[in-house]
């Protein structure tokens, strides 16, 4: 199997297939037909969403589904409707960064410990928890854990509420409604709780917090990004830069740019590495004056000159980059040239494309061509005259990037589905010898050897896939989610 995700042509509907098949794998069939009927026919009454369905579910079904998707967070009630009758809706940006759970839990691994992962597992598979839940989930779970393992978890869970990435809900009452978070839109990130305390609030329900995940996945981009640009001591800066100046406090949204003067960059950067004040200052200037300029200059009433990270200009640019590399991997090196060419210039004529790109008249037609028939460029004719003669014509090249960049989001949803049920049919094939083996407590040298072939081909396969799927939900995060 290549290692490479190609971009598959673009089938119909591939986003309603994308969040199905996502609620499909943690909460089945029934909540995904569900799921669909939304998706169609946007908030409806809880009368009419099984009638919808097809087939047509029950009511209790439906009720059944509605309260698993409620307890995810997938769906949310109001009584806005008619005599205030409760209208659900479907949460589409909740169940789209469900496919990051995984990469949640190794993040919290790596930055608070192994008991952060297993919170998370909890609360992926189970949905908005309360402490006490979490905490009985844990000891059944890990059944050999230690008094010192439950103080780790606690210490850990309070680590995860501290740094947002859990946060503080209502419980779902009893007639479907959702409760209230102290969260604002969906673009911003819940306001810090520093007096919520977890041994102290048994009873508090938290949940994870997808919005301060993807802040911390696009600040990890950026210094990236930086980092290869200059060198890492230029992405520490730049990480500093990032985060709100009182840590402690203040409410961080994904909209946000934080100011920093140069002696508060100074103050809050490591120890390692040592930067002195001219060696910060020789930094900023540098990021400053870069091709696409990394920082800005701006002016502050309370503390004068201030430095900003020009956050959407680096996403655009890692968006402008990949987006190449997916060109020159459809059309070749020379269409990469043209396509970036097409970028900065925004309007060219075929001469002219030819002429800077330094790729001959015939291959530039063909390129163009090739890229137009997948909607990669835009041809616009401009007569110069009343009959439209082509030879008083101008034909101008341009990228309709809005456009491409919404033709690669369905595309890479389209390919996480289809990975997904590649890697779901993969398991089914090998499931007998899986679940011998996860029963048994056997290990793999017990099997027979037709088994063991078995077992090996599906350990490789999926680990391909799984891969395959990290790398595509990268692009889904680069392309939609930031």
């Amino acid at each position: 199997m290549d290692d490479r995700v190609e971009i598959p042509t673009l089938q119909a509907r591939p986003y309603e297939r994308f969040l199905t098949r996502i609620v499909d794998d943690y909460l089945g069939s029934v909540c995904a037909s569900v799921v669909k009927v939304f998706h169609k026919s946007g908030p409806l009454p809880l009368p009419l969403i099984g009638r919808d369905c097809q087939p047509a579910l029950q009511s209790a079904h439906v009720k059944s589904a509605l309260k698993s998707l409620i307890q995810h967070g997938m769906v949310t009630s109001s009584p806005t409707g008619p005599k205030g009758v409760s209208l659900f809706e479907l949460d589409e940006r909740e169940i789209c960064l469900r496919i990051r759970v995984p990469k949640y839990v190794a993040f919290v691994g790596n930055l608070i410990g192994v008991e952060a992962e297993v919170a998370l597992e909890l609360l992926g598979e189970h949905g908005r928890l309360t402490v006490h839940d979490l905490i009985e989930r844990f000891r059944t779970s890990q059944q050999d854990a230690s008094a010192k393992g439950e103080q780790r978890f606690l210490q850990c869970l309070q680590s995860l509420c501290d740094q947002r990435f859990l946060v503080q809900v209502d419980l779902p009452s009893e007639d479907g409604d959702h409760g209230k978070e102290p969260a604002a839109p969906s673009t911003k990130l819940a306001p810090p709780q520093n007096e919520f305390n977890v041994d102290e609030n048994p009873d508090a329900v938290v949940k994870i917090n997808h919005e301060r995940f993807t802040f911390a996945f696009r600040n990890e981009l950026i210094v990236e990004y930086v980092s290869g640009r200059l060198d890492p001591v230029a992405g520490e800066i730049v990480r500093v830069m990032l985060l709100p100046r009182d840590r402690g406090s203040a409410p961080v949204n994904l909209t946000d740019r934080y100011e920093y003067s140069e002696m508060s960059i100074f103050d809050n950067l490591p120890e390692v590495p040592a930067v002195s004040r001219a060696q910060l200052r020789q930094y900023l200037h540098e990021m400053m004056y870069d091709n696409v300029p990394i920082i800005e200059l701006k002016e502050s009433i309370s503390s004068g000159e201030v430095y900003v990270v020009r956050v959407d200009a680096i996403v655009g640019e890692l968006r402008r980059r990949h987006t190449q590399s997916i060109v020159r991997a459809k059309f070749g090196d020379e269409a990469g040239r043209i396509f970036m060419l097409l970028l900065d210039k925004k309007q060219l004529e075929s001469k002219s494309v030819s002429d800077l790109a330094l790729v001959s008249k015939k291959q530039t037609r063909e390129k163009l061509y090739k890229m137009l028939e997948q909607d990669f460029v835009h041809l616009q004719e401009l007569a110069k005259s009343a009959d439209r003669n082509p030879q008083r014509t101008l034909y101008i090249w341009s990228v309709p990037l809005n456009k491409v960049y919404a033709q690669l989001r369905s595309a890479f949803m389209f390919a996480w589905v289809n990975l997904r049920e590649r890697l779901k049919r993969e398991t089914e094939e090998a499931q007998p010898v899986i679940d011998h083996l996860r029963y048994s407590g056997a290990g793999a040298s017990s099997l027979s050897e037709a088994d063991q072939k078995v077992y090996e081909t599906w350990a490789k396969r999926s680990e391909r896939l799984e891969n395959a799927m990290l790398r595509v939900d990268d692009d889904i995060l680069l392309f939609r989610d930031l």
